[in-house]
């Protein structure tokens, strides 16, 4: 089975044929392939086409922040967006 390490929006990811990735989102449309420009596989330079299965969004981080003696706090969420991914070929 062929590994690369994939580089895409300052996130580098191992990859291999039929896996995975969460994404940062990105602008393009469900079914579509995207191909990405290996930095590192066996030696040698391949392409990595991936397949844009959906777009989502994480699950809820809490944000809270408090002051000690102050009766201060501050309540916020925060979700990421991803983009969902899979690797259909690795080529050389």
């Amino acid at each position: 089975m062929l590994n690369a390490v994939v580089q895409s929006s300052g996130h580098q990811y191992i990859v291999s044929e039929g896996s995975f990735i969460k994404h940062p989102t990105l602008n393009n449309n469900v079914g579509s392939v995207i191909k990405f420009n290996s930095i590192w596989s066996t030696g040698k330079k391949c392409t990595v086409e991936a397949e844009v299965l959906k777009h989502s969004r994480h699950k809820k981080v809490i944000v809270f922040k408090k002051i000690r003696r102050h009766n201060h706090r501050k309540f916020n969420t925060h979700r990421q967006g991803y983009t969902l991914l899979q690797i259909k070929s690795i080529k050389e």
